[in-house]
């Protein structure tokens, strides 16, 4: 037990030297237990010293790459990274990783393959800056290729994919498909473009959407007296969080938090966001991404645009059903803070219509008077798309 304590205790000195891509990087504590919390699927003690030894490992290699990176030293962060490769190849053809793929992404990102798939995703600006651009192009195809690790990369992934091939393999015949039908980010940017809104926009999909509904019903998530839901003290979430036993449990407070919200002001909504986040910040919560918004003032501009109205709806809906809900939210919201109108908006490309949860989502946010729009985005050729 002392060498797996002191192997802890030196995942976390690792973390903190090598930037951390958690919400709660500062918090080390948490980092801890959900380091734990990951290995306790291991039932032996063996297994978990085993484990703790191949995330120490993995957590050093990067470390190492990124202090390579850090002073310029390319050829030499480029022999650790491909020595990093192929010791996670071998571990790929020679152990049963089953189960980190079933981790929730909140415990995933704590796992050997998601510190080995950051190492990979860095590999690819050294093979950049060394003008390896095809072995680059050959590592984000392998990044691309597997949707369990880093899935919060794949954006930017996309975008260097098609920068290398378009700029430096010189490649046009295979760029105009990436830009409308993988490279969200484009096309993103290009919605704003056209935008009638001078104005503030966020990419979340439901993760927005998810946040606001933590902050504005902590208290009754995490609140007393609902008895099994909290086994210990290190939990990110109740347990019947994805059941209808949340909304059954605690009926009446929801329903007069819907209330509550439904009346207020935006000053109101404005100062019980802040009240929450000036309390919890950092917190670890299934629910919220603390990173979502710039700002607490940047999250109170949103919800004064949203209204009480709409909130409680949605707060509502999300609350009595959360587990079916929580997808087919609109990938953007736009607003102005300067007449506080608000627009969500679905974007599609060729040949992509919307999912059924899209479709029932849209419906139900229309019903609360919200501005929603689906923008349907089609290829015009290698340098550009156009909205219709």
């Amino acid at each position: 037990m002392q060498s797996i304590a002191k192997r802890l205790w030196s995942i976390v000195s690792l973390a903190r030297l090598a930037e951390s891509e958690s919400a709660d990087k500062a918090n080390q504590f948490s980092f801890l237990m959900r380091v734990v919390c990951v290995f306790y699927y291991s039932k032996t003690l063996d297994s978990v010293r085993i484990l703790l030894y191949r995330y120490e490992t993995a957590m050093r290699a990067l470390q190492e790459v990124i202090a390579a990176m850090q002073t310029g030293s390319w050829e030499d962060a480029h022999v650790l990274y491909a020595t990093a490769k192929a010791t996670w190849q071998e571990m790929k053809d020679s152990c049963d990783l089953s189960h980190q793929e079933q981790l929730p992404v909140f415990l995933r990102c704590f796992t050997v393959g998601w510190t080995y798939t950051r190492i990979l995703s860095r590999g690819v600006e050294i093979l950049q800056r060394l003008r390896r651009y095809e072995n680059s192009v050959e590592e984000l195809r392998n990044l691309l290729s597997q949707p369990v690790y880093c899935v919060d990369s794949r954006g930017r992934w996309w975008d260097r994919l098609a920068l290398n091939l378009q700029q430096h393999l010189k490649q046009h015949e295979q760029v105009p498909h990436l830009i409308v039908n993988i490279n969200r980010h484009f096309v993103f940017r290009l919605v704003l473009h056209h935008s009638r809104f001078t104005i503030l926009c966020i990419h979340g999909e439901g993760s927005t959407f998810s946040t606001l509904f933590g902050l504005l019903m902590w208290d009754i998530i995490f609140i007393d007296g609902v008895p099994d839901v909290f086994r210990n003290p290190y939990q990110t979430c109740p347990l019947d969080l994805h059941t209808d036993c949340f909304y059954g449990n605690r009926r009446e407070t929801i329903e007069a938090r819907a209330e509550m919200l439904r009346e207020a002001s935006a000053e109101m909504l404005q100062e019980l966001l802040a009240d929450v986040w000036n309390a919890q910040e950092g917190r670890v919560c299934v629910l919220i991404n603390w990173e979502r918004f710039s700002s607490l003032q940047q999250a109170q501009s949103l919800v004064a645009c949203l209204g009480g109205h709409f909130l409680s709806g949605v707060v509502l809906r999300m609350a009595k059903d959360y587990r079916h809900c929580r997808g087919g939210l609109p990938d953007l919201v736009v607003w102005s803070t300067s007449n506080k109108k608000y627009k969500l908006v679905e974007v599609k490309g060729p040949n992509d219509r919307l999912s059924q949860k899209q479709q029932i989502w849209l419906d139900e946010l229309h019903k609360l008077g919200a501005d929603v729009e689906v923008c349907h985005v089609t290829a015009i050729g290698a340098r550009g798309a156009q909205r219709e």
